[in-house]
């Protein structure tokens, strides 16, 4: 989780994509095979997740305190005029994306969204459709 320059806290999640491969969502199978070769492809999938403060634990009166919250954003919106952060934070940002830290936990994503997909119940009327069945 890097902490950027304006001081804000930010990460990537997994989550949504991994939910989508459990129900074998064949959008997904379709644009990940069409990113194969570039590790930075899944990032279309990966919500930015937000920090509301670091070292700090939750409280009555402030009961989110330290919590993650997933934004609507996705990682690959940081480099767009879609997101709102300034520049020194998105350049951080796509550095961090870049380490090789980030790029392997990138590869151990897509490693995991291929075995759910191996996993998961594909519906009947998509049988055979992706094997050549």
């Amino acid at each position: 989780m890097p902490q950027l320059p304006s001081g804000r806290h930010v990460s990537i999640s997994p989550g949504r994509v991994y939910a989508m491969a459990d129900q074998f969502r064949v959008d997904l199978a379709m644009a990940l095979a069409g990113v194969e070769k570039d590790s930075n492809g899944i990032l279309h999938f990966l919500n930015v997740v937000y920090y509301q403060t670091t070292n700090a634990s939750p409280t009555s009166d402030r009961p989110n305190l330290g919590n993650p919250f997933v934004s609507d954003l996705m990682a690959s919106d940081i480099a767009t005029s879609k997101c709102d952060w300034p520049e020194a934070d998105k350049t951080f940002f796509m550095e961090w994306i870049n380490s090789d830290r980030t790029q392997q936990f990138l590869r151990s994503v897509r490693a995991e969204i291929q075995e759910r997909f191996k996993n998961a119940e594909v519906p009947e009327s998509l049988r055979g459709i992706m094997d050549g069945d």
